[in-house]
């Protein structure tokens, strides 16, 4: 029911970024990104229905999902919002690719839409400093 403004290229980054951000059978409400999850929350997409996927999982949206992103914490933006260093958030990032990539430097970073040797030069500046 989402018009994809940005087409198939939108619709490939917003599943890249879902599989490699989280875990689960299943795509749950808090793992996509704003507009979906507002028109999804707002019943702008009341017809929205699960679609089952090749691996036998299914897309659907939840109502009670939580927003779950590598090193996000609360995003609610309030005064226990927990702000973390953009390194840290960065590395965990690049580590969870890794790991969902099986180590695969050109395909993780491929996920993450930056060069491999961007990823290479960061593993060997968090070396250097001593796993920091």
């Amino acid at each position: 029911a989402y018009d994809w403004p940005g087409n198939v290229r939108q619709l490939q980054n917003v599943v890249r970024n879902i599989v490699v951000l989280n875990d689960g059978p299943i795509v749950e409400l808090g793992m996509l990104p704003e507009p979906l999850k507002s028109r999804i929350a707002d019943g702008d997409l009341d017809n929205a229905r699960p679609v089952p996927s090749s691996a036998g999982a299914s897309v659907s949206p939840s109502a009670g999902a939580s927003v779950v992103l590598a090193g996000a914490g609360n995003r609610g933006g309030g005064a226990d919002a927990e702000i973390r260093p953009l390194w840290l958030v960065e590395k965990e990032l690049i580590q969870q690719a890794l790991r969902v990539c099986d180590d695969d430097v050109p395909k993780a970073a491929m996920l993450l839409e930056i060069s491999p040797s961007t990823i290479y030069r960061k593993l060997q500046l968090w070396k250097a400093a001593g796993n920091r």
